[in-house]
């Protein structure tokens, strides 16, 4: 037993020995910014070598999945404000329904605080985090195995902001549906998803609000939130009048929804311009693509589905349009 013991020690300590021996070969274990790191394609979209702002000065909370339990390995310290850091869950009743298909979710109790450190079934709010600052790529398992993998650093849109991680989305157990014929058989075992309620993500708005009026009072604070829901909720509402009301946010008009989208399709309408010369995909039909290509960019202005279609079926019928899958390629 004394014998086995010592096994486990030594093995433990030839472990963190070839640890610090492959740290101590990482670029960068001292880095506080990813502003020299490489351009992706992305940043390239939007010229950000013309861009003289970095973000610094500015804190964005990123309300989502929180940041995976090694976050270090990939984001620079200095750059994520881990004190601030914090996140919120909730217990959710499930509840199938006689068909053994349809489920209800019915989120109960109070909403409680916790850690940041994001859940398992997911690592989007890492993703998205690593698109605002930027990440290092330096394994340390390849590098104790002898791959010879080089060290990366990209850069972030906004490289020198300041990350506050705040979890509204966490892990729950979807009960077993082996009746339900109506799903696929592969998908009817008990599975871990990844969700919040509307509660969660109007305590993380709240947070961020009280942030702005205690310990960063001053500050400039922007509040990503990469979630998407199909039905208004009146809690998130009332946590964004609140902020409203401290003086934190303001509106910007009574459809704020449409300008989301009218930003998402002016950012995509850059992108096509910029398509590369040969083409990377198959396009297909190039009447079916002409006729999406003016949905798009009449989306884009603001035209609604009934102008859209009303327009399109006119002048595609009446004028006959040359072919743009050439020049789209």
């Amino acid at each position: 037993m004394h014998r086995k013991r010592m096994s486990a020690a030594l093995a433990v300590a030839a472990m963190a020995l070839l640890t610090q021996s492959a740290m101590a070969g990482n670029p960068f274990s001292k880095s506080t910014s990813t502003e020299g790191g490489n351009e992706t394609w992305d940043s390239d979209q939007i010229d950000i070598e013309n861009v003289s702002q970095t973000g610094a000065g500015v804190y964005v909370a990123v309300l989502d999945t929180g940041l995976v339990a090694n976050w270090k390995d990939y984001f620079p310290d200095a750059r994520v404000a881990q004190e601030l850091g914090t996140g919120f869950e909730q217990n959710v009743d499930m509840t199938l329904a006689k068909n053994g298909c349809e489920l209800t979710l019915d989120p109960t109790g109070p909403v409680r605080q916790t850690t940041f450190v994001g859940s398992r079934t997911s690592s989007h709010g890492t993703h998205t985090s690593s698109t605002i600052i930027g990440y290092n790529y330096y394994s340390n398992t390849d590098a104790v195995q002898g791959f010879p993998l080089p060290a990366i650093q990209v850069r972030g849109i906004a490289p020198n902001a300041t990350l506050i991680p705040v979890k509204v989305l966490a892990d729950y157990q979807i009960p077993a549906r082996h009746q339900c014929t109506e799903i696929p058989a592969a998908e009817r075992a008990a599975q871990a998803i990844n969700f919040g309620t509307d509660g969660m993500v109007a305590a993380g708005i709240d947070y961020v609000t009280s942030l702005a009026q205690g310990k960063l009072a001053g500050s400039r604070i922007v509040i990503n939130m990469s979630l998407g829901d199909t039905v208004k909720a009146n809690v998130i509402e009332d946590a964004i009048d609140r902020a409203i009301a401290a003086g934190d946010a303001s509106r910007i008009g009574s459809e704020p929804l449409n300008l989301f989208w009218f930003a998402h399709h002016l950012v995509l309408m850059a992108a096509l311009t910029r398509l590369p010369a040969i083409p990377c995909l198959s396009y297909g039909n190039a009447d079916d693509l002409e006729r999406q290509l003016c949905q798009f960019i009449l989306r884009g202005i603001g035209l609604n589905e009934a102008a859209i279609t009303s327009h399109l079926d006119r002048a595609l019928s009446s004028i006959p349009a040359p072919s743009v899958a050439a020049e789209s390629a």
